[in-house]
């Protein structure tokens, strides 16, 4: 079995805002024969790790097939309990490969125990906010600045590999260990998605903190903005709103919205509508307008009109205000802005924080 080992010129900065211990993560990609762990086998497993404050690249691959328990056997010494593996969509087809391959050969080792973190996994729910076409590794690590060299795929490498058993030569070996150091590298580089994953993760836990808010009125839209330090600038439609996050606060945009809107009184069946007013009033006032100038209310018409200035709130959001409708079913409703609003931090506060929510 062929090893090779090469130091990255990489500084460990985006290491270290993984773990804590970055000297315990272990990237880690393999490639294989096949799909199917039964049927194929491991040929080439390459790890990138931290030693002597350096990363350090490492690729064992297979000279024949027969090489696959070596590898096996030096994997399960080189894991223990205290590692980190770090892979990429690794959870579905790295690691069940070869926690199967392992047990095909009976070789014991702390795989179970290891904490494993897949980026793809971590990258998933933030894929509409990334502007990515998909959460392919080639697509990702290319738009966090990583351009591989690698020109094959993961089929042909497999028929390079079979040729390579047979007949071997210095350029179908670098052909096999370019492809998964390239996967490795682009692993790395897709570190740097970390700062938005921890942002979102923040948002969506309830643990973004507001210490401060500045609200701001401009032409048809009420900016509420935090101040906060994050690594990266992105702008986020949530409609109907803007999230803009900058390197020095977080800023969402709301239409205003200046116009008729309705109240829609909760039990219709408690109130007259006044077709002459067009407005509902409760029954036990109602009892005293001439019967020929009012009817049994509505879902639809048992309102009041209010002429105003409104931003929409989204659909679960708890208030103690009253809340407008351009019709009862419609699912967006609108508060009045008020001074009142306008200087109610902890209500704003709130709906800043219902919108992050809603990632």
């Amino acid at each position: 079995m062929l090893t090779i080992e090469k130091i990255i010129p990489f500084d460990l900065s985006l290491i270290k805002k993984i773990t804590q211990e970055p000297s315990n993560l272990l990237l880690i990609d393999i490639e294989t024969t096949g799909f199917s762990p039964k049927q194929s086998q491991i040929y080439l497993l390459g790890f990138i790790c931290i030693q002597d404050q350096y990363l350090k690249l490492t690729q064992w691959l297979c000279e024949k097939k027969e090489d696959e328990y070596e590898l096996l056997y030096r994997l399960s010494k080189l894991l223990h309990a205290s590692h980190t593996i770090l892979h990429y969509n690794g959870s579905s087809f790295d690691i069940p490969f070869i926690k199967k391959r392992l047990n095909m050969y009976g070789i014991l080792s702390a795989i179970d125990a290891i904490k494993q973190i897949d980026l793809y996994l971590e990258l998933k729910p933030l894929q509409p906010y990334l502007n990515l076409e998909n959460l392919k590794l080639k697509t990702v690590e290319q738009a966090f600045g990583f351009h591989r060299r690698d020109k094959n795929s993961g089929r042909t490498l497999i028929n390079i590999f079979s040729h390579y058993t047979k007949n071997p030569s210095i350029d179908l070996q670098e052909l096999l260990l370019l492809h998964n150091e390239d996967d490795l590298l682009g692993l790395y580089h897709t570190l740097k998605a970390n700062d938005k994953i921890l942002f979102f993760k923040s948002a969506a836990s309830e643990s973004f903190l507001i210490e401060e808010l500045l609200v701001d009125v401009e032409e048809k839209l009420l900016k509420i903005r935090v101040p906060h330090k994050a690594n990266f600038e992105a702008t986020i439609i949530i409609a109907p709103y803007t999230l803009e996050i900058s390197l020095e606060e977080v800023c969402i945009s709301i239409p205003i919205n200046s116009d008729t809107l309705y109240y829609f009184f909760p039990n219709y069946k408690d109130y007259y509508y006044l077709p002459l007013e067009d407005m509902a009033i409760h029954r036990s006032i109602g009892q005293f307008v001439d019967k020929a100038h009012r009817e049994k209310a509505t879902k639809h018409n048992c309102y009041i009109k209010k002429r105003g200035t409104f931003i929409p709130l989204l659909k679960n959001y708890n208030i103690t205000l009253n809340t407008y409708k351009y019709t009862v079913n419609d699912s967006m409703c609108y508060v009045e802005i008020t001074e009142d609003l306008l200087m109610d931090h902890q209500l704003l506060s709130n709906l800043f924080s219902q919108i992050l929510l809603s990632l």
